[in-house]
């Protein structure tokens, strides 16, 4: 036993015999040959795997009897979500996003912000500009651009002196205006895309610049009048169609319109007549405004287009030369030889009414160019003169007299009725505060002279009644009001306000 146990001790701690060369090269290879893996694609080796990691008998996955210890899960990252942006939006989105956007300023903001935008506009033009048209126009005034687009072709004297039976085309405009006024809905029917295109260009170039300007401009001839502020819904609707009724008129009947054989109470019966009389008085204020703001321009380039100027050099004729107006002599002959020569305020209103029918483009670009050189350039070009009738001439008492003669309307009867006519609110299709003051409640189809101007210079029947009264415009109606009715006003308006009462008691034996 001794002998044995001494054996196994000899044995545990011998030393291992050293390996030959040979056997060392060989286990080398073999330990190399068991850990490394193929070499990859490239042709470059791949690094010797790590070895797994050691799973204890009773843990998940481990069974050493089987000879294999469990592996790690690859890590799996999930697919990066980015947000999405107009170019990644469906056709369906996009178009919903350009039938909803509040207005015309916007849709072209958008569609000039993205491409994608743009061409998904260009498939269905006349549909996006319809619908921006209709919330920025809403009621009848989308009937009253379409007018504005259909009679511009009667805007210059070249065009309208080439249309066959001139009269007969512009009664069949009128009676067309009139009919989608009574029915805005159809409008669209009569519209294609070079129209809504034209009609959505005249708006943001001209209509909406102005609905800016103007009522800055009348209240600031109120003594202490404050800043106008937002317009309410009812006084930007009343600014809109008067806006665009003036340049109707303008394109029908304003300067140049030569070769149309309308009698004067014809165009008040035909035109004027299919609005309500404060509707009227709306399209008297802006043409009042504009009047007003050329007459003072004519007072400023006074000497920069008198023939005497000597930017015009050494003359040796008596003619006038090109570009020069001189308010001193005879017209020209254009008005016949057997008209006597006209004074000097005659010729003004003259070139007044000229100006005034060229509409509200030429008035916007006057109105924006601050440059004096530039403004008499541009005055220049348009100043002539022209066989034009202006608004206020067809509105003074002896035409309304005449139509009502000639061609009375249920209005007429109303008025000679006294027929009850309160205040009901800021209403679209109601009087305003200001026409129930002047006519005391009653009703009233007089316009136009009959009333005095110095209370269009501040457009008293555009405002509603809060606004006119924090304004201090409904105590200078009343103020000129009253002194009309008690001699303290001279003025032709004060004084055909009584003829306009007056008249109503004639006019119930005419009916």
């Amino acid at each position: 036993m001794r002998a044995l146990l001494a054996k196994i001790s000899l044995w545990r701690t011998r030393k291992p015999r050293p390996l030959t060369k040979l056997e060392a090269v060989q286990h080398v290879a073999e330990a190399t040959a068991a850990t490394a893996k193929p070499d990859d694609d490239s042709g470059n080796p791949r690094r010797p795997a790590s070895p797994p990691p050691r799973v204890e008998d009773g843990e998940a996955g481990g069974n050493r009897s089987l000879g294999f210890s469990a592996q790690p899960s690859p890590t799996v990252h999930p697919p990066r979500i980015f947000p999405p942006t107009l170019e990644t939006l469906p056709a369906e989105l996009r178009i919903q996003i350009l039938s909803h956007l509040a207005n015309l300023k916007d849709l072209m903001a958008a569609v000039h912000a993205s491409p994608v935008l743009y061409q998904q506009y260009l498939l269905d033009r006349q549909r996006f500009l319809e619908q921006a048209l209709r919330r920025e126009l809403p009621g009848t005034m989308l009937a009253d651009a379409y007018a504005v687009q259909a009679t511009t072709i009667f805007s210059t004297t070249r065009k309208y002196l080439e249309i066959h039976r001139m009269d007969q085309a512009i009664t069949r405009v009128i009676n067309e205006y009139v009919e989608l006024r009574s029915d805005p809905n159809t409008v669209a029917g009569h519209c294609n895309l070079e129209d809504l295109i034209n009609m959505a260009s005249f708006y943001l170039g001209v209509v909406q610049p102005l609905l800016l300007e103007f009522p800055h401009r009348m209240l600031s001839k109120l003594e202490g009048g404050p800043e106008p502020g937002a317009l309410s819904e009812t006084e930007r609707t009343r600014f809109l169609r008067a806006l665009y009724r003036f340049q109707v008129f303008q394109n029908l009947f304003g300067a140049g319109k030569l070769g149309s054989r309308f009698h004067h109470a014809d165009i008040l019966a035909e035109f004027f007549c299919m609005f309500r009389p404060w509707e009227i008085e709306e399209i008297n204020c802006i043409n009042q405004l504009v009047r007003t703001t050329y007459d003072a321009v004519l007072y400023e380039i006074v000497w920069d287009v008198n023939k005497d100027n000597p930017k015009f050099g050494e003359r040796f004729n008596p003619m006038t030369p090109p570009g020069a107006f001189d308010l001193e002599t005879a017209c020209n002959s254009f008005l016949g030889p057997a008209r006597a020569p006209l004074s000097d305020v005659d010729k003004r209103e003259l070139l007044l009414d000229g100006i005034v029918g060229r509409g509200l483009v030429l008035f916007h670009t006057v109105s924006r160019t601050l440059d004096h050189e530039d403004l008499v350039t541009v005055m220049q070009r348009n100043l002539g003169w022209y066989l034009a009738e202006s608004i206020d001439y067809f509105l003074n008492w002896t035409i309304q007299d005449r139509r009502r003669s000639q061609q009375p309307t249920e209005d007429d009867r109303r008025e000679a009725d006294w027929e009850s006519l309160p205040f009901s609110g800021d209403k679209e299709d109601g009087p305003p505060l200001a026409w129930v003051i002047i006519w005391r409640g009653t009703f009233s189809n007089t316009y136009g002279e009959v009333i005095s101007s110095a209370v269009r210079d501040w457009g008293y029947i555009l405002w509603d009644s809060r606004r006119l009264v924090r304004s201090g415009g409904k105590r200078e109606l009343q103020k000129a009001w009253e002194d009309s009715w008690h001699g303290g006003d001279t003025s032709s308006g004060g004084l055909m306000a009584v003829m306009a009462v007056l008249s109503s008691f004639w006019y119930i034996n005419l009916l």
